[in-house]
Formats: C-alpha cells, structure tokens, sequence
C-alpha cells in the first residue's frame, strides 16, 4: 500500500507538534484548544534590529502607512462588490475564501481564491503560514519598539493544529491568567500618539506585502537559473492525461509532431476538439500514452490537463512553493486591513475616529465592524452551501 507523502507529512506535523508541546508543556498555557507559549527573550532582538537603522525603520513605517491608506477602501470596495454581486446575480463569485491545508496535488494559486474554502498542499499551508505570522508580528513589534511601545511578551500560539505568533503590547491580555479580567487589558497597541499607532498598525500587513514581492522575484531568480533546455510536463489530477497515467516529466510529442517548447505545443494541439483521441510520446514510458481530450471552461479546443514548464518537478514544487507563499501573503495582509476590528484595518480606522472625531463616534466603528463580520460570514457560508 502506498502511503500519500502529504498525508505523512501531515501526520508527522501534528504528531511533533504535539511532542513539542508536551515536551514544553511547564511554560504552556491552555485555553481549551488554544495553546499560547510566552517568552520575553525575543524582545531584545527587536530591540536590536529596531535601534540598528531607525531612520530605515522610520520610512519603512510610514511607507506601510501609506499602503494600508489604500488597502483600507480597496477592501471596502471588494465587500461592495460582493455584496453587489450577490444581490444581483445570486452568486458567490469573488467572496472571501477559507484558505485550507489539503491532500491536494502541486499547483499555483492565480487569480482570485475560489469562494468558500479552497485546499492547498499541506505543506505548503506550513510553510506559508509559518512565513506569513512570523514576518506579520515582527513587523507590530520592531516598530513597536521603535516608537518606544512597551511589549509584555512574544511568543507562539496554536490554535488546535493551526499554528501561529503573537507580540503582546504591554496592556493586552489576550487571555486572561487566573484573577485576572478581560477588561484589564487597554485596547491592542493603546500606546503612544495616533501617527505612532498608525504606524504600528500598519506594519504586520505592510510586512506581508514586501514578503510577498521578495518571494515573487525570488521565484524568478530561481526559475532562470534552474531552467532545462526541455520542455517539462506536469499533469493535473482530474483531467484526461493524468486519467491515462501520465504524471511528470518530458514530454517529446503530440499526435507524432515533435515539441520542444510551449509554443509548438499549442501548434501541435490546434484542430483538437474535446473528444479527440490524442497521443503524447514522453520519457516516462516508451510507449505513447493515448486518451481523449476533455473540456474545461473558457478554454478552447480539447484539454489534456497538462502543465508545461521548462523545470523539473523538484524544482517545480520550490517554485510553487514561493508562489503559494507569496499569493498567501498578499491575500491575508489585504484581508487583515478590512475596517473591521479587531482586525488592524478597524483598528486604524478607530485610532482616526478617536483623534479627530468624539468618543461616541467610536461607537460607530464597533457597529461597522459587526456589519463587516455579518457579510464576510455570510458570504463565507453562502458560498459553501450554493
């Protein structure tokens, strides 16, 4: 019986992490099935980095200020837009997605998320979350401490099997110990003047934006130096090539016309409608694989579920890898600047509202942020049930 590797790296994931908790278990604190891990070793690295180039850090935040200024309306726009949508042709297209791990073959998100949950390679869900929370909480906490904000703590949560980061500014207590009231803490980042709170606000998400553009080029980097003179195929799961038993490596021919780049791949696949019977001559077997082309929506002609690169699967998943990184960087820092709280993007709008407006007023950025929840949700669920 052959064993799914995801399915073993998923089974070791959990399984250590759940040694290491126990091994750690004295200085883990558990709220049913949250798991939080307090340190206050990691603060005098930020302090470091934060105090070595403050005036990099200095328009490094304010730069994220400026990106968070944009992202705020441009989710309000996409909520306007879903909301449209969804009264108007009663779909779910464009919703907000649950981005999930999965058993899920190899493969890079463009575009937007399908609505309501889509799966990604559990490993690459590991890996892009760990990327993702520790560059989102090192950001709140270098300029953090460059604004000179008092940090309790930092540390990592689990959530479950979801792993996660935490910086803990001093007044928060995201759970409270033994004696302790939730209405001890002072609201997230309660420090300092409002530009100081704009600019701590908006780095987590800026953070994530940068990562992803890092991860994007170093894709490209990779991709140039890596790159074989032959043309590489991967086939997708569900599609006729894959059906046939086709799964990666060099492909050779199509219908007995030699291809060696994408281009005479699309000359040689021209005329072939769905039904077709179509044979493809690669070096995973000496013999020709042979089946019918399929259809797939908005593309023209047959498809054969074949994903061509000039990469080989090794360095394929690496690249992937980045990609699926980078795609979830962006999407999560976007999402993270909705005005909604306790998301960053409601606490901006609420540090602008308590600056320049009246404590009542702040009332209404509390029933905005329901609001936000209630169609998100809605939106969520709508597209998992229609």
């Amino acid at each position: 019986m052959e064993i799914n590797p995801r399915l073993l790296f998923a089974i070791v994931f959990v399984v250590g992490l759940t040694a290491f908790m126990y091994y750690d278990r004295k200085n883990v604190e558990r709220h049913s099935i949250l798991f939080i891990r307090r340190t206050q070793r990691g603060i005098k690295y930020l302090d470091k980095i934060a105090k070595k180039a403050p005036r990099f850090w200095n328009f490094y935040a304010w730069t994220g200020v400026v990106a968070a200024l944009i992202s705020i309306p441009l989710m309000l726009f996409q909520i306007g837009w879903i909301v449209n949508n969804f009264i108007s042709t009663g779909s779910s297209e464009g919703g907000p997605a649950a981005i999930l791990p999965g058993l899920t073959s190899e493969q890079t998100i463009s575009g937007n998320l399908q609505a309501g949950a889509t799966f990604i390679p559990v490993e690459y869900w590991v890996i892009s979350i760990a990327v993702l929370m520790i560059v989102h909480e090192a950001s709140h906490g270098i300029i953090a401490r460059l604004e000179n904000f008092e940090i309790n703590s930092v540390g990592w949560i689990v959530l479950g099997v979801i792993p996660g980061a935490f910086v803990e500014p001093k007044g928060e207590v995201m759970m409270p110990e033994k004696g302790e009231k939730e209405g001890d803490a002072m609201g997230l980042w309660d420090q300092g003047n409002y530009k100081q709170r704009l600019k701590v606000l908006s780095a987590g998400s800026f953070a994530n934006y940068v990562t992803a553009l890092l991860l994007f080029l170093l894709s490209i980097g990779v991709a140039s130096a890596v790159a074989t003179p032959h043309l590489m195929y991967d086939a997708q799961e569900g599609y006729p090539a894959a059906e046939a038993g086709m799964t990666s490596g060099q492909i050779l021919e199509i219908n007995g016309v030699e291809v060696a780049t994408t281009e005479e791949v699309q000359e040689a696949m021209e005329g072939i409608e769905p039904g077709d019977t179509v044979t493809v001559l690669t070096t995973e077997r000496d013999e020709p694989f042979e089946f019918e082309a399929g259809e797939l929506e908005g593309f023209e002609g047959g498809y054969l579920g074949l994903q061509f690169t000039n990469l080989t699967s090794g360095w394929m998943w690496f690249i992937n890898l980045l990609h699926m990184a980078a795609f979830i960087n962006v999407a999560v820092g976007m999402f993270n600047l909705l005005p909604a709280k306790p998301l960053d993007g409601g606490q901006i709008v609420d540090t602008f509202v308590e600056e320049f407006g009246t404590h009542e007023q702040r009332h209404y950025v509390n029933y905005f942020s329901i609001i936000m929840w209630v169609i998100v949700l809605a939106s969520l669920i709508a597209a998992l049930i229609l």
